[in-house]
């Protein structure tokens, strides 16, 4: 959301730029969600390829968004990128956290975590229909 936000407020840049990826656990651990440790609980019980399956979407999230600190550090002013970064994130970030809802809430079958690339917007007509 920061990232497309990003065009209207460049100032997002340094908030941007001090994001660091967290695996599920620590996500929870760090959260002030009520039950944090049922849902770390229910992850570590969870059948393994649906947790392979939401492992791969946050990799290529987090490489997505390195992709676009690295953008944001090398641009001598943030407005410059903001547009292409607000793109990207809308494009391709936004559908891989869908397909990573989808999974946290079980719904992707084994077969469906063979898909990727151009398959992925495939994935995410799927959850809608």
């Amino acid at each position: 959301m920061l990232l497309e936000m990003l065009p209207d407020m460049p100032d997002c840049a340094e908030d941007v730029l001090e994001w660091a990826p967290l695996d599920y656990e620590g996500h929870f651990e760090n959260s002030t969600f009520k039950d944090k440790n049922l849902a770390i609980q229910a992850y570590h019980a969870a059948p393994a390829y649906l947790r392979e399956h939401l492992e791969a979407q946050v990799a290529d999230i987090n490489r997505l968004v390195g992709e676009i600190q690295d953008q944001l550090r090398a641009a001598p002013n943030p407005a410059e990128v903001a547009a292409m970064i607000a793109d990207k994130a809308t494009l391709e970030i936004k559908p891989l956290i869908a397909i990573a809802g989808a999974v946290i809430h079980g719904h992707v079958e084994p077969e469906a975590s063979e898909h990727e690339g151009d398959g992925a917007q495939a994935e995410i007509d799927a959850l809608f229909a």
